[in-house]
């Protein structure tokens, strides 16, 4: 289930299924946008003309201390931030965990609820257009270590594939680029998984090594190389 699917099924049962509490203002509103409650969590109402006589309403009752408010605004407006996120990373080249990706966008999304100066402005097309804005100009430039680039998988940096002793090079190399987090824990273990566990380059092993799709374990590899071939060059030149 991806993140906007969980958001909607979160979303479904507070509105056909409330707790008590759970019946907070920006419920009541969203449930007053359709005619019968929605059958389904794909049911809930995405029309954005609709939604937009609502979210400003709900923008205020954000600010006010509703807690599911946030979580009304972003059922209402998931299927444009679904193409945010998406238009943001197409190949995953910024991230290779999608779930990651979504919540960037959910991040800058909520972000623009709370500090928006009037509420008012607050329709769908106006989130629309600021979430994407701001999306496009967090991502990394295109010559950031950040940023993963396509890479012939055999990189000089990790030429050779081997058993990984404690003394080897290999080994010793990508240890340190993770203490010094020139790349982070995670891409640590894919290029293990990819160039150490066995003599034969397959992303296919790694992949169910890692529990992740083989796609993931290739673009967080060749982000993680991109980083170290910076690194490594950049401290060779000096």
């Amino acid at each position: 289930m991806n993140t906007w699917d969980h958001l909607a099924e979160q979303a479904h049962r507070l509105l056909t299924r409330p707790s008590r509490g759970d019946l907070t203002p920006s419920v009541t509103l969203v449930q007053s946008l359709h005619k019968q409650p929605p059958s389904s969590p794909a049911a809930i109402c995405a029309h954005l003309e609709t939604a937009s006589t609502a979210l400003p309403q709900i923008a205020r009752y954000a600010r006010t201390g509703d807690r599911h408010a946030l979580l009304m605004a972003a059922v209402l407006m998931r299927h444009p931030l679904r193409r945010i996120a998406d238009m943001a990373d197409p190949d995953g080249y910024r991230s290779s965990d999608r779930d990651a990706r979504d919540n960037d966008t959910l991040r800058i999304f909520f972000e623009i609820i709370r500090t928006a100066a009037d509420p008012q402005l607050l329709n769908s097309r106006y989130l629309y257009g600021q979430t994407l804005k701001r999306v496009l100009k967090a991502r990394p430039a295109t010559e950031s270590p950040a940023v993963a680039v396509r890479v012939d998988p055999h990189s000089i940096v990790l030429d050779r594939a081997d058993l990984g002793t404690d003394y080897d090079h290999t080994v010793t190399l990508l240890q340190q680029a993770r203490d010094r987090r020139i790349i982070t824990a995670l891409e640590h273990d894919t290029l293990r998984a990819l160039y150490l566990t066995s003599d034969v380059f397959s992303p296919s092993t790694a992949a169910r090594v890692l529990g992740a799709n083989v796609s993931a374990v290739e673009r967080r590899a060749q982000r993680a190389i991109r980083k170290l071939c910076t690194f490594y060059d950049g401290a060779v030149a000096a």
